[in-house]
């Protein structure tokens, strides 16, 4: 039941980290040629990228009062995004990009993310990034049975109410 909150940290405030992270678990778009397998090695490092990435629940920009920064979460992006776009991870840390941003403080006004995720989700060349979110979304409930489907007519409810309030501020994807 341990969580690797010092990793966890470090995923959300060293963007080099992350993208070391990242290079661990996918291989670079930028590899043309037919990949060779991996060695028992790499696929340690990997199977381990992918436990830590799947557990990772602090967003960048998240303070330790749970409160959140707009501006520390765009400056880890701006460097996440030239690191990867060099090394042809970009794809892939999007993805993970979008499924931790499920984490980030709502605001209970608009019952969305503050607007800094909001524009970079709303960006049309993101669709990975909300892949990621998308798959958080349906994933962040884990297994759930019973109730006769309550549940999840009132999960449906809540996810309408914010799909509204994102059309509403003008959000297109």
């Amino acid at each position: 039941g341990a969580k690797p909150v010092t990793l966890a940290e470090g995923l959300a405030t060293d963007p080099s980290f992350f993208c070391e992270v990242i290079r661990a678990m996918y291989r670079s778009e930028k590899e043309i040629e037919e990949a060779k397998e991996p060695s028992q090695q790499q696929r340690d490092i990997a199977m381990n990228a992918y436990r830590l990435l799947s557990e990772w629940r602090l967003p960048p920009g998240t303070k330790s009062d749970g409160t959140f920064d707009p501006s520390v979460f765009t400056a880890w992006l701006v460097e996440v995004r030239r690191m990867t776009t060099e090394s042809g991870h970009w794809e892939s840390a999007k993805y993970q990009i979008g499924e931790v941003s499920f984490y980030t403080p709502v605001d209970n006004a608009t019952a969305l993310w503050p607007e800094t995720v909001c524009e970079e989700l709303d960006r049309k060349e993101n669709e990975r990034m909300r892949d990621g979110l998308r798959i958080e979304i349906f994933n962040s409930p884990g297994v759930h049975s019973g109730g006769g489907g309550v549940w999840y007519r009132v999960q449906a409810e809540r996810w309408q109410s914010v799909a509204q309030s994102a059309d509403e501020h003008g959000y297109s994807y």
